[in-house]
């Protein structure tokens, strides 16, 4: 079974440069040249990872599964792992900024007309997911989303799980009009970096 998984996940890692072209051919139509040289970039920068980055993630990982069968675990020790993992995180997003800056800069204007009209069908989306003439309209909308976006990374939830979504979902205050005005204010952002886009140390700030 381990060795199954083991595979599989090898299988999603080698394809994910690909899923990447497909996935934002469904945001904005690409011409095969731009396909080719994101695909290409994404494949060096993933065999980038996988021989300097994998392994220090495994460590860590391995670090911590130790700590925790040992017995003996602090939590300043689960802090220090949490810490490690973020660092790694953050050496990731740097490594994909000059691919993500080859590929905004690739991009025609109407090609960046269309992205951001794709965006604001999914703000129109969420809107209706979340949105609601009532109150309690409102409230069942965002506990389906909330349960449909958990159980897309974990399956099928039993009742009391979902209740556990619910019940937390009520703790907390209406602020879905807020999110999406958020939403919308990132995305106007963004654009305005895309159509002006600033000297390339820029990016990294």
């Amino acid at each position: 079974m381990i060795g199954i998984t083991a595979c599989s996940t090898r299988f999603l890692y080698n394809k994910i440069d690909t899923l990447v072209v497909w996935k934002m051919g469904g945001y904005v139509s690409l011409s095969k040249p731009q396909k080719e040289e994101l695909k290409r970039q994404l494949s060096d920068q993933l065999e980038l990872v996988r021989l300097d980055q994998m392994p220090r993630v495994a460590l860590v990982l391995d670090t911590m599964a130790r700590d925790i069968e040992s017995g003996y675990v602090t939590p300043q020790m689960l802090d220090d792992g949490y810490r490690q993992m973020l660092g790694l995180m953050d050496e990731f997003m740097l490594g994909i900024i000059p691919v993500s800056e080859w590929f905004l800069l690739s991009l025609s204007d109407e090609q960046v007309a269309e992205l951001f009209e794709n965006f604001e069908e999914l703000n129109q989306e969420m809107y209706e997911d979340y949105s609601g003439p009532t109150d309690e309209e409102r409230r069942e909308n965002r506990n389906k989303s909330a349960i449909k976006m958990v159980q897309r990374f974990t399956g099928r939830l039993s009742d009391e799980q979902q209740l556990l979504i619910t019940d937390a979902l009520a703790q907390m205050g209406d602020s879905s009009e807020e999110w999406i005005d958020y939403q919308r204010e990132w995305q106007r952002r963004f654009r305005d970096l895309v159509e002006h886009p600033p000297p390339s140390q820029a990016f990294r700030d």
